[in-house]
């Protein structure tokens, strides 16, 4: 089984899930990733025993991506179809993960004539999974109001998005011990995904000085993103938070287990996960993300009453402020979205798509 795509934890993660799933249904099956390289995929992917293969994501971010994405593409597909070829024996399904790092495997997989399908976690799907979708034999999607934007319905399967066993399991206090925090105070989570967000955490860094009194009574795990712990740990010393700061959490089933509130983005796994643990949250959706899709998913969670939807525009440190206090002092209102959170999980979502791929294998 051949994993291609990815570039950020959103993308690997519902992977990593499936691949455990994919061992525990068939023991010996054999699980390779074809990956952009990028360092945080480096960093996630050197803490599994998979065979990975680097190759580089063509993109059209810039006029330069653009005029150089055929040639890009190009080489990316001639490096997939090699290995794709070596492989042959063991490639039974090549499984695309998003973006334009999926593209060129898929495409090779499909000349090969090996079966093929694509993970879609965000409501809205994104340009490549669409354009993917004609060629793969199945899509499984995250929710059931993706189905209406694939022209080939058939092929699609609302399994949910598969989240990885570990992000689940309870710890009880102990979670607060990995972070040298108190379970005696309510615990506040913020993420800004598993490349960080500038604008939150520069906005808890004003918002904190908003917290008056409060501050005896809440702590902080803050996940900056890779290169951007620039000086928060000091900032909540100074204001007198007790508070974990890392660049990226390796244990996110503690850092959920601990957290009475989450402040993240809206991308589609981090949305899953949360879901998965049934936590409350505000969500702040990344205004540049293709086709605002973060805030869709967002909206989905405001409509259920499972969080906040407060968009980047809108972000004012005093007015955060209220909101936070106001919430972790409300116990009835976080429970009411907590249970909304749990209603909108799918908990069998690793088991239903390690399944169908397990299916197709044998097509």
């Amino acid at each position: 089984m051949i994993f291609a795509g990815g570039g950020t934890g959103g993308h690997l993660f519902p992977a990593l899930a499936v691949a455990r799933e994919l061992e525990r249904l068939s023991p010996g099956v054999i699980i390779s990733f074809l990956s952009t390289g990028r360092p945080l995929e480096k960093q996630i992917l050197k803490q599994y025993e998979y065979e990975t293969l680097e190759i580089k994501s063509p993109r059209k971010a810039t006029l330069k991506d653009k005029i150089f994405f055929p040639l890009r593409l190009t080489l990316a597909f001639s490096r997939s179809l090699f290995f794709l070829l070596k492989s042959r024996a063991t490639a039974t399904v090549v499984v695309g993960l998003g973006g334009y790092g999926s593209l060129a495997p898929l495409v090779a997989a499909h000349i090969l004539r090996l079966p093929t399908a694509i993970l879609e976690p965000n409501l809205l799907p994104g340009e490549a999974n669409r354009r993917l979708s004609h060629w793969v034999n199945e899509v499984y999607c995250q929710w059931e109001g993706s189905r209406k934007y694939f022209r080939e319905k058939s092929k699609v399967f609302a399994t949910g998005n598969p989240v990885r066993e570990e992000v689940t399991l309870s710890r009880g206090d102990s979670s607060y011990k990995n972070f040298g925090l108190s379970p005696k105070r309510k615990t506040l989570l913020v993420l800004g995904g598993s490349l960080g967000a500038e604008a939150i955490n520069e906005a808890l860094m004003q918002t904190i000085e908003g917290f008056g009194p409060r501050r005896q009574e809440i702590q902080v795990i803050h996940q900056t993103g890779l290169g951007k712990d620039t000086g928060y740990s000091m900032g909540y010393w100074a204001a007198g938070f007790p508070a974990y700061v890392t660049e990226f959490i390796d244990d996110m089933g503690a850092a959920y287990e601990a957290a009475d509130l989450v402040i993240c983005r809206a991308g589609a796994t981090t949305i899953s996960e949360i879901t998965a643990r049934g936590l409350p949250a505000i969500l702040i959706p990344y205004p540049l993300a293709t086709e605002n899709h973060q805030y869709y998913n967002a909206k989905i969670l405001e409509d259920a009453g499972a969080a906040i939807l407060l968009e980047q525009k809108d972000l004012e440190p005093q007015a955060l402020a209220a909101l936070i206090k106001g919430l972790l002092a409300d116990e009835g209102r976080l429970q009411a979205m907590a249970r909304a959170s749990i209603s909108l999980s799918r908990p069998e979502a690793r088991n239903l798509v390690a399944r169908r791929i397990l299916d197709l294998a044998e097509v």
